[in-house]
């Protein structure tokens, strides 16, 4: 009877889904300030199949911001530009209803507020390699193929390279109206990329590529070894899909 009431109350909850509070920004906080809401604020609720939360680090600005209800997606992402700009988006996702994404908000900003990230130090030192703040005229990148294009102006160098496959997915002429020099990483459970914009001749190849690398790693934006951004997330979700396994291991051990 016990296991019967167990095994219902678990599909009910996963066809019901949990109570999110959706659609609500909360920020910008000031680094070394704790997270909280206010009275009345993100009240709107709703049922969905997993609650999900979005904390943006802006460590040109030393600030942060937190997203309840966006799109679910495993992903990190870091983007580095000229400005300086440095952000890191780190996103949350859990099926047991609005707490859970929140029981270890504060701990993890705690963490990611104290990672001594400088804007303006980190892109000084991969600028020497993708950047050109005096360029002025048209550039030469190389495509996908290997060959060498002439760019215009409001085009940069451009390079994707995905980690997972160990290959280049594209190269050559990337429009970027105001030609700043930039770097994404782009970093989930299915895909794993590096992105480099630069305003220099023939920047875009691997020997770029791996200085970026490097310097990302040395600045512990990055793993050194795979790529992989530090820290990775931890999504809640993974936590309850591994106990639904163990849940039903265990009936099917007693009662096979």
């Amino acid at each position: 009877m016990l296991v019967f009431i167990g095994v219902f109350w678990l599909t009910a909850k996963l066809a019901l889904g949990s109570e999110c509070i959706s659609n609500c920004t909360v920020g910008p906080f000031a680094f070394g300030e704790r997270f909280h809401l206010r009275d009345g604020q993100c009240e709107k609720h709703e049922i969905d199949s997993e609650c999900t939360i979005r904390t943006i680090y802006k460590y040109h600005e030393q600030t942060y911001s937190v997203e309840f209800g966006q799109e679910r997606s495993s992903a990190d992402f870091i983007y580095l530009s000229s400005t300086p700009y440095l952000s890191y988006t780190k996103n949350h996702f859990c099926a047991e209803g609005a707490d859970c994404v929140l029981e270890n908000l504060q701990n993890e900003i705690d963490k990611m507020v104290a990672r001594p990230y400088n804007a303006e130090n980190i892109f000084s030192q991969v600028s020497e390699f993708i950047d050109n703040p005096k360029r002025d005229g048209s550039i030469e990148c190389y495509t996908k193929t290997n060959q060498i294009a002439q760019c215009p102006l409001d085009y940069n160098c451009g390079l994707s390279y995905d980690f997972e496959n160990e290959e280049i997915r594209a190269s050559g002429c990337q429009y970027s109206p105001g030609h700043r020099a930039r770097i994404f990483i782009y970093d989930s459970e299915y895909y794993k990329a590096f992105h480099v914009e630069c305003t220099m001749d023939l920047c875009n190849d691997l020997t770029t590529l791996a200085k970026v690398r490097m310097i990302f790693a040395d600045n512990r934006l990055t793993n050194a070894t795979d790529g992989d951004v530090e820290p990775k997330t931890y999504n809640a979700a993974q936590k309850q899909t591994f106990s639904v396994l163990v849940f039903f291991s265990i009936l099917f051990y007693f009662f096979k």
